[in-house]
């Protein structure tokens, strides 16, 4: 049996990847096996992702809620917009939590021109130039065009600026050949599947956007009340929760516990 990805390639339906899936949002190895026995039974043929993911999705959900939240992570990532200026804010907070010094938005002079940086991050002797990629439908591929912008970035502004390397961080997946271009020009690129999804999970530093309850509420209101991650969520006041949330702030509150804490 094979699945359609979303670029109209096939690949071997392969149920280990499921499994590992089921026991990286939190299912035991028992419910991992049972969710994979029923997708078998209702996958065919040549089914398409994002068809399959949902199936994935409705059968996890049947055994854990946090379990399904978690699985969603890659969608709630695209759900950070308008414009990818909270996924930037977000990057932010995560390299910081991974110890790094983050500025955000920085104009900084190259060589030949003036460039827009979206994170300069700093630990030890590293600083790294940050190229921000958002894409709001989860299964666009970062390609080699973004990959040539943050070298042409890098590599116009890193002898004024001391920048020791640079990154490519995207919320979806990357190109074969966008990861090839970076790899030979010996930048890193962190993306769905390539790094970033391990560092969300590696903290549990997971956006606000994995909460069933931020459905028909505004993602720009969280943000702009400094409700960024479910921690911000569990640490918040009741003020904040009303203006976010509404009438679902003590339901945000118990899916942002049963995430973190499960």
């Amino acid at each position: 049996m094979f699945v359609k990805k979303a670029d109209g390639s096939l690949e071997i339906f392969d149920g280990s990847k499921i499994i590992k899936t089921c026991l990286r949002s939190g299912l035991d190895n028992e419910e991992s096996g049972i969710v994979l026995q029923h997708v078998e039974r209702k996958a065919y043929d040549k089914i398409p992702t994002n068809a399959l993911l949902k199936m994935i999705l409705k059968e996890i959900r049947k055994h854990s809620k946090p379990a399904a939240m978690k699985y969603n992570l890659r969608a709630a990532l695209a759900a950070l917009s308008p414009e990818g200026v909270f996924f930037e804010v977000y990057i932010k907070k995560l390299l910081e939590e991974y110890g790094y010094s983050v500025e955000h938005s920085k104009i900084v002079k190259g060589n030949c021109s003036e460039h827009e940086v979206d994170l300069i991050a700093k630990k030890g002797n590293e600083k790294i130039m940050v190229e921000c990629k958002h894409h709001r439908n989860h299964h666009t591929f970062a390609g080699q065009a973004e990959a040539m912008v943050t070298w042409a970035k890098f590599d116009d502004t890193k002898g004024r600026n001391g920048f020791t390397g640079a990154w490519l961080v995207c919320n979806t997946k990357i190109s074969a050949h966008a990861m090839g271009y970076l790899a030979c020009k010996n930048l890193k690129s962190v993306c769905w599947g390539n790094g970033l999804n391990g560092m969300i999970e590696g903290k549990k530093l997971y956006p606000v956007t994995i909460l069933g309850s931020m459905a028909g509420n505004s993602v720009e209101k969280a943000f702009n009340s400094g409700v960024l991650t479910i921690e911000d969520v569990i640490s918040a006041d009741s003020a904040v929760l009303r203006k976010v949330f509404g009438e679902k702030r003590l339901r945000a509150v118990e899916e942002a516990r049963s995430i973190l804490y499960s």
